[in-house]
């Protein structure tokens, strides 16, 4: 699940699917990159009008582990890109607002932005648990930039 948010504040809450490769750099660090996508799709004010913005980020990560013989504790920082494509539908429009939205139909504006931010500020934590020697269960959770997750992942060691 994730929180999508700007500097304005929380745009809404979405179903959110990636995925990553975690690799060990010592015996306490680890190395991970990851992916992780979501939609938002809200209706605003009169009828038709709406917004939708999917971000997708990825994301480099190092982080810092504290194992017992079936679970681990995690704690990290991350640096990436968010990719981010947003779409609004009003039916009224600003004629000093920038850049300039499209009339698709009388009375009905359409706005399309699009583009890539980078991640700065991407701190996380989590845990682990392997009931068995190689599948395993995690769950963490962290802010990118302006959007909070949790995540539950099934995981599966190589080694």
């Amino acid at each position: 699940m994730v929180r999508v948010g700007t500097d304005d504040g929380v745009i809404g809450d979405a179903i959110s699917v990636g995925g990553g490769v975690t690799v060990p750099l010592a015996r306490r660090w680890l190395a991970e990159a990851g992916v992780v996508t979501g939609k938002v799709h809200k209706s605003a004010g009169s009828p038709g009008e709406t917004f939708t913005t999917r971000r997708t980020m990825v994301v480099g990560s190092a982080l810092y582990r504290r194992c017992g013989s079936k679970a681990c504790v995690f704690a990290g920082y991350g640096l990436g890109a968010q990719f981010v494509g947003s779409l609004s539908r009003f039916a009224e429009s600003d004629p000093e607002f920038s850049p300039r939205p499209i009339e698709v139909s009388p009375g009905m504006f359409e706005l399309r932005d699009s583009g890539i931010r980078p991640v700065l500020f991407s701190p996380r934590v989590g845990f682990s648990f392997y009931p068995t020697s190689k599948a395993g269960v995690r769950i963490d959770g962290g802010m990118t930039s302006w959007n909070s997750w949790v995540r539950l992942d099934v995981t599966y060691r190589l080694n």
